[in-house]
């Protein structure tokens, strides 16, 4: 991890350095997101925005009952209770 300072050009684009890009897997013509997060703006590849949000969904996951499965017990239960009225 670091920073660096880049400086933005008269049609707004921001040079990323070559090690930078390399490490990150940023070729010519990749697609980068940039998120607005109030007083500040990250930069991530599509691949890394997935695995941040894989990390974010294991948190849900209940260890001992894949997610799946609770979905299904869930979908279940409401079936059971549109078919009694409920």
């Amino acid at each position: 991890m670091g920073q660096l300072t880049c400086k933005v050009d008269s049609v707004g684009r921001i040079m990323i350095p070559a090690g930078w890009r390399k490490r990150h897997g940023v070729g010519a013509g990749s697609e980068v997101i940039l998120t607005d997060e109030g007083p500040r703006l990250t930069l991530e590849t599509r691949k890394q925005a997935l695995q941040r949000v894989q990390r974010w969904a294991r948190t849900l996951a209940r260890a001992d009952r894949p997610v799946v499965d609770e979905f299904l017990a869930e979908r279940k239960a409401e079936a059971r209770r549109e078919a009694h009225g409920d």
